[in-house]
């Protein structure tokens, strides 16, 4: 009988189950407590995306996350194991810091400064987990490129709200 190294399956359908739970719970805060409503308000760039693809895509992108995670604790090498998963939860926890900053304070400038934050620190830990396992790295890469969107989304709209800051623009 071989030994099995890291988390088995159940510990992935906890998994799956605990970030649908984080991602339906964000998005059901930003739908009660009217930072949706002030979301519409906003005049976005002509190339945004329905808001229910966006909350789509945002409620899908924590599955990736997970999984990553997962995958990082059964097959990523010894001695980066831990720090890996370290990284994968704060990318977690990054995005209901972000979400919370952005929806939270309805400030366009906060919302990309977030925004921003999260993403350097995004592409950080795709760097590390990328090193520990690179399957994990390369699920990482879709938050990523879903982060990298809301970058350049948000700076477009700070853009658009705010003339007095280094993104020029206004109404």
């Amino acid at each position: 009988m071989t030994e099995q190294k890291g988390p088995g399956i159940i510990s992935l359908l906890v998994y799956l189950v605990a970030g649908a739970g984080l991602a339906g719970g964000m998005a059901g805060w930003i739908h009660s407590s009217g930072a949706a409503d002030w979301a519409r308000t906003l005049q976005h760039p002509a190339w945004t995306p329905n808001a229910s693809i966006l909350t789509g895509v945002g409620v899908v992108m924590p599955a990736f996350i997970v999984i990553a995670l997962w995958i990082a604790q059964r097959g990523g090498r010894d001695g980066w194991r831990f720090f890996s998963s370290i990284k994968i939860v704060g990318l977690l926890a990054g995005i209901l810091l972000r979400t919370y900053v952005y929806y939270g304070s309805q400030d366009v400038v906060m919302g990309f400064v977030a925004t921003l934050a999260l993403w350097v620190y995004d592409l950080f830990t795709v760097g590390v987990v990328q090193r520990c396992c690179r399957p994990s790295g390369v699920l990482l890469w879709f938050p990523f490129a879903w982060i990298t969107y809301l970058l350049i989304h948000d700076f477009e709209v700070m853009r658009l709200y705010n003339d007095a800051t280094f993104a020029g623009g206004g109404l």
